[in-house]
């Protein structure tokens, strides 16, 4: 509700809100689905906002680093939102943790092109252009996943917490809408481009996706004209 964004909007300003997010992919339980978390946390107040996406679409797309970048994409929705129509003068910079390489060096650089050739360029292009146009000052922050593994919990910084659960959510989340069958459409709020090629969202080059699709139409037709 709108008191969801009030206490994000007041935790911003006031310096004590906590960001994670994570991303998750199990190709034993499927091999076409993957997720992504946000976690926003405020230190002072202890209120928490969570978002889980769950997206079904192809065994060559789906993978833990469209998952990840899902998770980011989620994160700066939920900031943006919250930050609607509010004046943010004199904000806290944020800092948003992440356990992706890829995705912190991506989000860094929100204004570098990708290459042509880049893995899941649909959704980091859509991530760098949020980033890049976010009135919110930030910056990702890289922390290793699993400390749970081997840190106990009250011995666990504030990155190390935040990621933890965020994992723990994502997780779930992908468990429960195999389950169910429930999905997020792939198109997200305020994105400007998607490509479809038959069809079938495209997530990494465009002029591979459509060459395959040339060629595979190509052999149908000699195939039937035999």
């Amino acid at each position: 509700g709108d008191d969801e964004g009030e206490w994000i909007y007041t935790s911003l300003m006031g310096g004590t809100l906590v960001i994670g997010h994570d991303g998750s992919y199990q190709g034993i339980a499927a091999t076409d689905i993957c997720a992504g978390s946000a976690v926003l946390h405020c230190l002072s107040t202890d209120q928490y906002a969570e978002l889980t996406w769950v997206e079904k679409s192809d065994n060559k797309t789906a993978s833990n680093y469209r998952g990840e970048i899902l998770g980011a994409i989620a994160t700066q929705l939920l900031i943006k939102f919250a930050i609607e129509g509010r004046d943010i003068t004199g904000h806290k910079p944020l800092v948003l943790v992440c356990d992706n390489m890829g995705v912190v060096k991506h989000g860094n650089e929100p204004k570098n092109p990708l290459s042509e050739k880049q893995s899941q360029a649909d959704l980091l292009g859509f991530l760098k252009s949020l980033i890049s146009t976010s009135r919110v000052g930030m910056r990702l922050r890289h922390v290793h996943s699993h400390s749970d593994k081997h840190t106990r919990r009250e011995d666990m910084n504030q990155d190390q917490l935040i990621n933890d659960r965020a994992d723990m959510i994502v997780g779930k989340a992908l468990s429960a809408a195999i389950e169910e069958n429930k999905f997020i459409t792939s198109v997200f709020p305020g994105e400007k481009v998607s490509i479809q090629v038959s069809g079938v969202r495209i997530s990494g080059s465009p002029k591979v996706a459509i060459t395959e699709e040339w060629g595979k139409r190509v052999a149908i037709e000699l195939f039937h004209q035999r």
